[in-house]
């Protein structure tokens, strides 16, 4: 899964590095689904999924304009919550999550569904006052200023076989 898309800058890499898997790009800025679109367009493994992935699957504003920070600009539009996505996409090996401040909170709260799944996070600065936070079922690593690397710790330390 891309979620927070935008305008495909990812996207397009995700779906090359692994062509028979399906990809789902979560977006909700109607300004970026126009180039998320273009940029995804020769890559029949994506599906754009056009609203954004949220704790609690209610409907919130959506946003034309381009400024993240700004207030939503748009009419109200249709969310899913992570356990819906799951649901009906199934459980991610790998996401791409850059949800605009809500990372630590959406990782605290759904952690245990996506406990297998393989994540690269953008942590918003205002969000996380400079500090890594920890996660009871990733390894986290500092992959840059603002990302890190989750990786299941189920993976990392796997139990022994019975």
């Amino acid at each position: 899964w891309d979620v927070g898309a935008s305008l495909g800058k990812y996207t397009p890499m995700i779906a090359a590095a692994n062509p028979r898997q399906p990809v789902y790009a979560f977006e909700f800025n109607l300004n970026s689904l126009y180039y998320l679109g273009y940029r995804t367009a020769p890559y029949p493994n994506v599906t754009i999924v056009p609203c954004a992935l949220t704790l609690d699957s209610k409907p919130m504003k959506v946003t034309y304009d381009p400024n993240m920070h700004n207030p939503a600009t748009g009419p109200m539009g249709i969310t899913f919550s992570v356990a819906e996505a799951i649901s009906r996409f199934g459980v991610p090996a790998f996401i791409k999550l850059d949800v605009e401040g809500l990372e630590k909170e959406m990782l605290e709260k759904c952690g245990e569904l996506l406990r297998h799944t393989t994540m690269i996070v953008e942590w918003h600065p205002l969000e996380w006052n400079h500090e890594y936070p920890q996660m009871p079922y990733w390894r986290v690593t500092k992959v840059g200023p603002c990302h890190s690397l989750l990786e299941p710790l189920e993976q990392i330390n796997p139990a022994p076989a019975k």
